[in-house]
């Protein structure tokens, strides 16, 4: 099967999943808490729209999918990503992730989202004490892999401190993951988040928000741009062997459905990235479906990114380094846009 022949596979499959999840979705409703967890968390994540369920490829499967932790070289990669979205807000992670021999890939990652300060008062309006909302995620992933696929797990801590009121829940919740090699032609890779999810507050009535799940489904597309077959004969048999080169040079295709409980329709987004030289890569992603206004749309074009990666050669240094920027839409904010910065750090 050839390039533009797995392309019109991925577009036949992604096909599918708009009519599957369209229809599954419409059968779900409500309200939810926490919804920070559903925000992205690195810049590239952000710049492709959250396009990335099949991607997956560093740390940042512990908040979008794990099974990419089971990937990971048996090496050390650390990523550590911040925007501040206005208000005073500021979301924040840290992930860590490792292969461990041949098969299995652990990660860790923390998720936090604080608000402005504002001001606390009593039930008679009166003002009390200063207060921030700080909300958090403690992830730990575990994955198991073979050469064409990897299935995986994280367990979420979940906190929320109404700081200066005294105020707190606590909770966990479940995310399950897999990703597909297909071929070496294209990946599928498909997450469910927040299984069993909810927080109980320290409150005298015990109150327990029970957070929705997320549905996520993907596939995704490479083309090399400078990756090479070299034939070469053994020196014992005499017969020729090929050695294909990975490509350095590409661009990268991936597309995602992803769904809520509290969604009336799904989102879909096509995300992007070409790496045109080893030390710069482009992105850029949009949702081709999803809600407007709160009405199933075709192009709504209400979540968007775009961003670039600087990938400096560093030859004399005990790690590879990205620094990695992105812009995306931020519905509350006059200016409709927030910034996103993220640094990766990968141990040779």
């Amino acid at each position: 099967m050839s390039r533009i022949s797995a392309l019109r596979l991925v577009i036949l499959i992604s096909i599918t999943l708009t009519f599957v999840n369209e229809a599954y979705s419409q059968q779900m409703n409500g309200s939810y808490s926490s919804s920070y967890l559903n925000r992205n968390t690195s810049s590239r994540i952000n710049a492709m729209a959250g396009a990335y369920t099949a991607v997956v490829n560093d740390p940042n499967s512990v908040f979008i999918n794990p099974a990419g932790i089971g990937f990971l070289l048996n090496k050390p990669m650390f990523v550590s990503s911040v925007s501040m979205p206005g208000i005073g807000r500021v979301h924040s992670s840290l992930a860590y992730g490792q292969g461990f021999g041949d098969h299995f890939g652990v990660g860790l990652g923390i998720n936090s989202f604080t608000s402005g300060q504002f001001q606390g008062r009593d039930i008679m309006g009166n003002p009390t004490n200063s207060m921030r909302d700080w909300q958090y995620s403690m992830n730990l992933s575990a994955a198991y892999s073979s050469e064409d696929y990897s299935f995986g797990g994280t367990f979420k801590y979940l906190g929320r401190d109404l700081q200066g009121s005294g105020t707190s829940a606590k909770g966990f919740a479940f995310d399950l993951g897999t990703k597909f090699n297909v071929a070496d032609l294209f990946s599928f890779g498909a997450a469910i988040q927040n299984v069993g999810a909810s927080l109980k507050w320290n409150t005298p009535n015990s109150t327990v928000d029970e957070l929705p799940l997320t549905v996520r489904t993907g596939v995704a597309v490479e083309f090399g741009l400078n990756d090479q077959s070299v034939e070469q004969r053994t020196s014992i048999t005499g017969e020729i062997d090929t050695l294909y080169i990975p490509a350095t040079k590409y661009f990268l295709l991936s597309f995602d459905a992803i769904f809520r409980e509290t969604d009336i329709a799904p989102s879909f987004v096509l995300g992007a990235e070409i790496v045109p030289t080893e030390l710069l890569a482009i992105r850029a992603g949009v949702n081709v479906y999803g809600e407007d206004n709160g009405i199933p749309t075709l192009l709504p074009l209400n979540i968007w990114g775009a961003g670039l990666s600087l990938r400096p050669d560093l030859q004399n240094t005990a790690f590879d380094l990205n620094i990695d920027y992105s812009v995306s839409n931020e519905y509350i904010l006059g200016s409709g846009v927030t910034h996103h910065i993220s640094i990766i750090i990968d141990l040779k």
